[in-house]
């Protein structure tokens, strides 16, 4: 197992570059992921079949550090997108740079990240349905050391991930789960403090449910100038410091993520 910042990407090192590869040459059946730099193949020099998208590796490894960088400084923890390139060679650099985790859009792509190792996935998105909180739960019982965290903005949405948890008999381990801060006319996210602090209440009282804080996603508000503006005057906004007060008697987030 070739291990490498906590994702084995062997599985996809060793590939074979054949005609489900958009945009290579013609192989002879032993090139593989892994040696694809040894050929010295140019794809401005017409060893690749256009069209296709390149990544410059000075920018992509500045990037990374730039971010990577930007987090220390400000003593946040990391949790790159990983649903747009769902690269995890990309992630793996992430990772090793000091990324606290990865974030995924679903459980779809959750299973792909975990197919690579990797120990620690927000789903930034509420999981609704009944398959993929199975095997949510399944997995964190197969791996004691797989942290995993969703989103709750509803009543009605603690009450079925809860439920399926309950008649789930191997989930063992509560779910930690973050209470999304949404905006009017948004897709998701309560759109009142009342209504935020009622779902956290809600999930402190279920027995597979951990309550690890709040989250928000300024960049789907409409901005009549820019994203942090447009946040800034919605009720959204509002309700983030009070929700940041803990709902519970013992006064602390029973999780430990908070954002």
């Amino acid at each position: 197992m070739r291990l490498v910042g906590g994702l084995d990407l062997s599985k996809v090192l060793n590939e074979v570059v054949d005609w489900r590869f958009k945009g290579f040459p013609p192989t002879d059946g032993r090139v593989t992921v892994d040696t694809i730099g040894a050929q010295g193949w140019n794809a401005r020099g017409g060893d690749m079949l256009l069209p296709l998208v390149v990544l410059k590796e000075s920018a992509l490894a500045h990037n990374i550090e730039l971010m990577a960088a930007y987090a220390r400084t400000h003593n946040l923890s990391l949790a790159p997108h990983g649903k747009t390139p769902m690269a995890p060679q990309i992630v793996q650099r992430q990772l090793a740079a000091g990324a606290w985790g990865v974030t995924v859009a679903n459980v779809p792509q959750a299973r792909v990240f975990r197919a690579f190792g990797a120990q620690r996935i927000f789903i930034a998105n509420e999981i609704v349905e009944s398959l993929a909180v199975r095997w949510l739960a399944a997995e964190m019982e197969r791996d004691p050391q797989f942290e995993c965290y969703a989103l709750v903005d509803s009543l009605a949405g603690v009450a079925a991930l809860s439920g399926v948890l309950e008649s789930v008999r191997h989930a063992a381990r509560p779910l930690p789960v973050l209470v999304e801060i949404g905006a009017p006319a948004g897709r998701a996210g309560c759109r009142t403090a009342e209504e935020a602090l009622a779902v956290a209440r809600a999930v402190r009282d279920t027995k597979t449910l951990d309550l690890a804080g709040a989250e928000a996603y300024e960049g789907a508000v409409p901005t009549p100038s820019t994203p942090a503006a447009a946040f800034s005057s919605t009720e959204s906004s509002r309700s983030s410091p009070t929700l940041g007060r803990p709902p519970s008697p013992s006064g602390s987030w029973s999780g430990r993520a908070r954002t």
